[in-house]
């Protein structure tokens, strides 16, 4: 067995009007289940170290992004290669499904609800305390803990990595029956971390991990669907939208943009762009959170290497929607006589590219004022990333 161990921070979040002590107590009994079936799969030792339970604001259900922050600070606080979050409230995924549990790889977390494991409210409500619960509950943190580090399903229906199944009669926590490929990928799972030396090194840093990790960041820039993120954030869609309106039929940002050259236009829509995915990242505090100013891990600098990047193609796939917008309003809204009236033109014909560099102007002015007047929230945008890419 390897003398490198995996260390593992367990938290309680529990509802309002519940109390913390069975949900710990239940966290205490999986760990005395799972850890023997890590260690023996992995072939290394593992580490549980409990951390304060989170009391819940209210009952209501959560969704994944409401634990990335509190999850990914107690990662980068306890030097930890994993976080496992315990809760009793209902769990929502991306796809508005209650589910059983999360687990998110970039964030390295793992989120288990037993609100699906104990039932409806009544008869069939089973206490923490009941075999099943436990039992249960073991069974789908093996299954959390090994898509975490990254292993594939497993077909075989008694397996820790087949789909889970709620089973009333399981009285065993199953076992990872490839046992090779788990340990190889616990190795590889071990937290590294790097030392920057201003933010050059820092940018050099996150740029390394990032080709490090390709797969994993373009697997959540898929999931996530990062240019159509603007149409689940109507705040931002909406204040970049309405200054077209005015724009569109004002003469002054007419003649501004008929009197600019198209790589002038370009670069100032490139540069905004650019300016209002780094405004957003940094404004609302975006990036996941490190302990330590020079201290970057691994996994932290590649969830955040996919946040920018989810930002910036967000911010372009708004830049685009405002663009079409605005340029189907000067094709068939806007009167085309009109423009040849114009004083300002001095006879000068208005083309097809004379429209589109108008509508690049306008749009990039519009992506100003959405990421400036977005009314974005921490919470609502790191919900609606795809930064828990599991969910059972």
């Amino acid at each position: 067995m390897s003398d490198a161990s995996l260390r593992v921070g367990f938290v309680v979040s529990h509802a309002r009007s519940s109390s913390d002590e069975a949900l710990l107590e239940l966290a205490r009994q999986l760990v005395r289940d799972v850890q023997p079936r890590l260690e023996e799969a992995t072939r290394r030792p593992w580490q549980f170290e409990f951390g304060e339970p989170i009391r819940l604001s209210s009952n209501e259900r959560r969704h994944s992004g409401d634990f990335v922050g509190e999850a990914s600070l107690r990662v980068v606080e306890g030097s930890f290669d994993l976080v496992i979050i315990l809760t009793d409230v209902a769990l929502i995924s991306r796809r508005e499904r209650i589910v059983f549990g999360l687990v998110s790889p970039l964030a390295r977390t793992v989120v288990l609800s037993t609100d699906r494991l104990r039932g409806r409210e009544g008869a069939g409500h089973m206490p923490l305390a009941s075999p099943a619960i436990r039992w249960n509950a073991a069974a789908l943190l093996l299954h959390l803990i090994g898509q975490g580090l990254g292993a594939d399903p497993d077909p075989a229906p008694s397996g820790a990595l087949a789909p889970f199944k709620y089973d009333p009669d399981r009285v065993s926590a199953p076992a990872f029956h490839e046992p090779a490929a788990l340990e190889r990928l616990a190795a590889g799972f071990l937290e590294r971390e790097h030392t920057a030396s201003g933010p050059l090194h820092d940018l050099w840093i996150h740029g390394c991990a990032a080709l490090r990790h390709p797969r994993l960041i373009s697997n959540a820039l898929g999931r996530n669907r990062a240019p159509l993120l603007p149409l689940r954030m109507p705040g931002l869609a909406t204040a970049a939208v309405a200054p077209v309106f005015i724009l569109v039929f004002s003469a002054e940002f007419w003649d501004a943009g008929l009197g600019m050259t198209d790589a002038t236009a370009w670069a100032y829509a490139a540069i905004s762009i650019l300016v209002a995915a780094c405004y957003l990242c940094f404004a609302q505090k975006l990036f996941l959170p490190r302990k330590e100013s020079r201290v970057i891990p691994e996994h932290l600098a590649v969830a955040n290497v996919v946040i920018f990047s989810s930002m910036l193609l967000a911010v372009l796939g708004l830049f685009a929607m405002v663009a079409l917008l605005s340029l189907a309003i000067e094709l068939w809204v806007f009167p085309s006589d009109l423009i040849s009236t114009w004083p300002t033109l001095d006879e000068q014909q208005v083309g097809f590219l004379d429209l589109l560099r108008i509508s690049v102007f306008i749009s990039t002015v519009g992506v100003t004022t959405g990421a400036l007047a977005g009314g974005l929230q921490r919470r609502r945008v790191l919900r609606h990333m795809a930064l828990f890419q599991a969910e059972v």
